[in-house]
């Protein structure tokens, strides 16, 4: 775990230096997993506020689990079919003629597929899966109420927020 702190204290470093580059403060809202805590000597973060949700919520108010990473892998498994019925021969249903599985991918094949199937998820998606998840935009002219329905925590959030 501590290679794992290490790693998140590192990155989210360089990620409050780059939104101090840019002028920007911005919260990062993370999962309640025991390597997103800071290591002692990195100090206090200027440009980024994290948040964390609440033990036990996260399959209910996590944006990335209320559709986002779903609907990654449904263009990922789209690229993979495909590619298995291409590869299908009538004489060697299961395998390729190499010996392969039809299902059989390449570790660069699958990046390339999961960059693709990355590209083709639509903004409107990610920003309903927030909305979903209680997450309201500041800008949000159709949703201006409090995210009430999910507890006091994320109201607390969303008052410290506005």
């Amino acid at each position: 775990m501590t290679t794992c702190r290490s790693l998140y204290s590192t990155r989210i470093r360089e990620f409050d230096e780059d939104m101090k580059a840019a002028g920007r403060h911005i919260l990062l809202l993370l999962d309640n997993a025991s390597s997103h805590e800071l290591s002692d000597e990195s100090g206090e973060l200027s440009n980024v506020t994290v948040r964390k949700l609440p033990p036990n919520t996260t399959s209910h108010v996590q944006p990335m689990d209320a559709g986002v990473i779903a609907t990654l892998k449904s263009g990922y498994n789209e690229k993979h079919i495909e590619l298995a019925i291409n590869r299908v021969d009538p004489d060697m249903p299961d395998t390729t003629p190499d010996g392969k599985s039809i299902y059989h991918v390449e570790e660069l094949q699958a990046m390339e597929w999961i960059k693709e199937a990355w590209a083709e998820v639509d903004a409107t998606v990610i920003e309903n899966c927030f909305r979903k998840a209680g997450v309201v935009f500041a800008d949000d002219k159709e949703n201006k109420a409090p995210p009430a329905r999910r507890g006091g925590y994320l109201f607390g959030i969303y008052l410290r927020c506005e």
